[in-house]
């Protein structure tokens, strides 16, 4: 075996991770929590707590609130942690799949496993793709990127109304890399999917209110809740990423 083939296997997910968060609010999560322990990740899902304060914030800062309380909790970790949101469904063989990017040679990135609206800057060094997306469904962490997250949240709750409707999602990407010097990768192919409901927000703000991944990994592991239980409805949805993914490409 080669030196390039020996270090590919290293770099497997399940190898590398030392653990998965879970944000979640309510949701069931069981079916998230079975695939990662099939793929040989543990997790701990985090749900709260909210000060009474917080507890009247925007949906959309509350679960950034909820994202802060994972990244406390990864602060704990001398590695890479994964944190992943309650209506995240992972592929077929997730933990056995590559990382995006070579943990060696940049032990301080941050890597998106599924990036929305991904936006390609450059490769690095060793090929791996770096930019922005505006999603925080799934990604990957060390320390320095964990200080620098725990350090965003607190600059987002210095706004005059923290609790206010933001998009802290889009901008946090760009903070890391250009404040923090924190380069965010990309993903070539998607690691799972958004398979939750939109956050209802969005809409009322004029945001588009659905996001997919536009070309995955594999099948699977479960049927997303935007499905309904049904199959149709999932394959017309996944055609519509699919379908948004090349538009993104050719626009």
């Amino acid at each position: 075996m080669g030196d390039h083939d020996k270090r590919a296997k290293e770099m497997v997910m399940n190898k590398i991770v030392e653990h998965v968060y879970i944000v979640a609010h309510k949701e069931d999560v069981s079916n998230l929590q079975q695939a990662l322990v099939d793929e040989g990740l543990a997790s701990t899902v985090v749900r709260g707590p909210y000060t009474e304060e917080q507890k009247g914030y925007s949906l959309a800062i509350r679960c950034l609130v909820n994202h802060k309380n994972a990244w406390e909790l990864a602060a704990a970790h001398e590695g890479f942690v994964m944190v992943v949101e309650a209506d995240f469904v992972p592929v077929k063989r997730f933990g056995h799949l590559p990382m995006p990017f070579d943990p060696k040679f940049c032990p301080n990135a941050f890597g998106f496993l599924y990036a929305g609206g991904p936006i390609f800057y450059h490769l690095d060094e060793l090929g791996f793709p770096y930019g922005h997306a505006c999603t925080m469904v799934a990604y990957m962490i060390g320390p320095k990127a964990v200080a620098a997250l725990l350090q965003f949240f607190e600059e987002e709750m210095s706004r005059e109304d923290p609790g206010r409707y933001s998009l802290w999602d889009v901008s946090v990407s760009v903070k890391l890399r250009w404040e923090k010097g924190i380069r965010c990768y990309l993903p070539f192919r998607q690691y799972g999917e958004h398979g939750g409901i939109a956050n209802p927000e969005h809409g009322i703000n004029s945001i588009r209110t659905w996001h997919q991944a536009d070309i995955l990994y594999g099948p699977l592991s479960f049927l997303p809740p935007y499905a309904r239980g049904s199959i149709l409805r999932y394959k017309a949805i996944r055609f519509r990423g699919y379908l948004r993914g090349w538009y993104r490409l050719v626009a």
